[in-house]
């Protein structure tokens, strides 16, 4: 970070200001590829685990979740479904603790209708069995 922070010249950090820092043990550099590699890659979720994800609000009553694997109205681990259950979670917070404050908005993931088409196209060459028609 110091690198690209100060590469105009100007002192952004200073090391001074480094308390401590950490790099995943699965993050690695592999000189023979020039890559790092990663014995953690992201999470994708599978066809169907929509249904199994934990919602923000739990049974526990003073337990709320946030994070890319919340049921959210997105159904895929991405920032904007993070977000999503962030606003589900705070959401939750409020009603349990009776405030009065307004909730945050909530959204619907926007799925353009003139896309609908491609869509049932991809849906029937999956239940036919057959691969994405862009692979």
């Amino acid at each position: 970070m110091k690198a690209c922070l100060d590469d105009t010249g100007e002192q952004n950090l200073r090391e001074e200001d480094l308390v401590s820092w950490f790099i995943d043990p699965g993050v690695r550099w592999n000189a023979a590829t020039g890559r790092n590699t990663n014995d953690t890659p992201l999470l994708i979720n599978t066809m169907g685990s929509h249904a199994n994800r934990p919602d923000a609000r739990t049974s526990i009553p003073n337990l709320f979740l946030a994070g890319d694997y919340v049921r959210t109205d997105i159904d895929l681990a991405t920032m904007e479904s993070a977000n999503e259950s962030a606003r589900a979670a705070v959401s939750a917070v409020l009603d349990a603790a009776d405030s009065p404050e307004p909730a945050p908005a909530m959204f619907t993931l926007h799925e353009p209708p003139e896309l609908q088409p491609l869509r049932q196209i991809d849906a029937d060459r999956f239940r036919s069995g057959l691969p994405h028609m862009l692979a």
